[in-house]
């Protein structure tokens, strides 16, 4: 072989080994999920805001998504106001109306009054 074809298989090997450095070799689950779910369950009143946050450095990649989900806002109020608007500016009068036009009437309609940055 020649020198350059080792080297090819060098960087083979190693790219080979970076990619599976997450991952556990006996169940293909990444080590830092299953390093998760091998501890103990938490209490079920325990904040858990403050639960991921406290453990972002032992999990960083579960902690971020945890996060990203547990912050979903609960309520179900602004999207019931932007049907109720869609039902208004989609009446029978309006039945041609294209997706995209509603769409931006939509979203000029839930601007305040500030953001039009009008001169009076």
């Amino acid at each position: 072989m020649t020198s350059t074809g080792l080297n090819l298989w060098a960087v083979h090997d190693k790219l080979s080994i970076k990619q599976n450095e997450g991952v556990c070799n006996n169940s293909g689950i990444p080590s830092e999920l299953k390093n998760y779910l091998n501890q103990t369950l938490s209490s079920r009143t325990e904040n858990p805001i403050k639960f991921w946050t406290s453990v972002k450095h032992v999990y960083p990649y579960l902690s971020k998504i945890a996060l990203k989900h547990l912050s979903i806002l609960a309520t179900s109020v602004p999207s019931e106001r932007l049907f109720s608007k869609a039902g208004i500016n989609l009446s029978e009068l309006r039945n041609r109306l294209a997706s995209k036009r509603l769409s931006a009437l939509l979203f000029l309609g839930s601007l305040e009054e500030d953001e039009w940055h009008l001169n009076n």
